[in-house]
């Protein structure tokens, strides 16, 4: 797992989640997915991780049979990326490790997709970690 300092910035913070879209685009699932935390009640595995992606933010394939794989971060993508971070520090309802939480929309077969994929910002012993929350077509 990625550990950060409490004082990473948002820039430092995206790093992590680029190399990890750089290990998806390279199939390297395992690897992928040993990068964040995951929440007790969470199912997420590298091979649920890798399904999600194959079929557009679902479980189930898609009718039309397209599948979709990670584009390296390298290559020229086409559209416009939606990346975001919510700080929820002055959020007296939120659980007291959780401090915010990040969108990230994946690059899939060459192109910014509307897959994203949804992180906590986690504060665990004075670091901070991401659990992954969910991917899904935002």
């Amino acid at each position: 797992m990625v550990k950060l300092e409490r004082e990473a910035t948002e820039s430092q913070i995206f790093e992590v989640i680029r190399d990890w879209v750089e290990l998806l685009s390279q199939d390297k699932y395992e690897e992928a997915f040993e990068m964040f935390r995951y929440h007790s009640t969470e199912y997420w595995s590298a091979e649920l991780i890798r399904t999600v992606i194959k079929n557009y933010g679902f479980i189930e394939p898609r009718e039309d049979g397209v599948t979709f794989k990670v584009t390296s971060l390298k290559e020229n993508l086409t559209g416009q990326p939606f990346n975001e971070v919510q700080w929820w520090d002055d959020d007296p309802n939120r659980p007291a490790e959780y401090i915010g939480e990040i969108a990230f929309t994946l690059p899939l077969n060459n192109e910014w997709s509307d897959v994203t994929a949804l992180f906590r910002i986690v504060e665990v012993d004075n670091v901070i970690v991401l659990e992954l929350d969910d991917i899904h077509v935002l």
